[in-house]
């Protein structure tokens, strides 16, 4: 059984699976850098707040399919994950390639976008129930709660768009962080789980 153990160590899958984390902590620190350079840069335009937003979209999207082979998340809620991760690609495109003539345009994408990772990350924290999913489910709310507020409050200058998001986006950078932290804990748990299993 140990060489068995010893194999599943050494797998592809597992070293993946235990680095999951690191890609929930990248994506914290873009959202927090990218959220600090919204908020200092001046003269932002649609376009450069557009490529901004665009670009965090693909890499949340991105993330959100990698969770999806985490070793704490099973059946449907991989799935979930897949098609969030999904339509956060889908609506980042759409922000680095259309041609954004309005604020509240590019606010509603944005706001989308944060609603529908929110929601999958709710979904997934309720339905693990692991130690530490309820960071996920926080920062689900955050997300989801940032979608809403774009979309029904939405600003009515890029002056004011920018200082919204851009604080929101610092927030769930933040939020990100810690949930990235609680997710090594939560692998290294399954993990030890699995081999102890294993060794038996």
């Amino acid at each position: 059984m140990t060489d068995t153990a010893t194999d599943l160590e050494d797998s592809p899958i597992r070293r993946f699976a235990q680095n999951v984390w690191l890609y929930v902590l990248g994506l914290g620190i873009a959202a927090i850098a990218t959220g600090a350079i919204v908020l200092a840069w001046p003269g932002q335009t649609l376009l450069v707040l557009g490529i901004f937003f665009g670009i965090y979209l693909l890499l949340s999207g991105l993330v959100e399919i990698v969770l999806a082979f985490a070793p704490h998340l099973r059946g449907w809620t991989r799935f979930v994950n897949v098609i969030t991760g999904i339509l956060s690609i889908v609506l980042g495109v759409i922000c680095l390639r259309d041609q954004l003539e309005s604020v509240l345009l590019l606010a509603v994408w944005i706001g989308a976008g944060w609603i529908i990772t929110g929601i999958g990350r709710v979904v997934a924290g309720f339905a693990t129930r692991a130690p530490g999913s309820g960071w996920s489910v926080l920062l689900g709310a955050i997300l989801t709660l940032g979608g809403i507020v774009l979309i029904v409050y939405p600003a009515d200058s890029i002056a004011t768009l920018a200082l919204v998001s851009g604080i929101w986006l610092i927030a769930i950078g933040v939020a990100q962080v810690i949930d990235a932290i609680q997710l090594k804990r939560r692998t290294g748990q399954v993990k030890d789980f699995i081999q102890s299993r294993l060794e038996n």
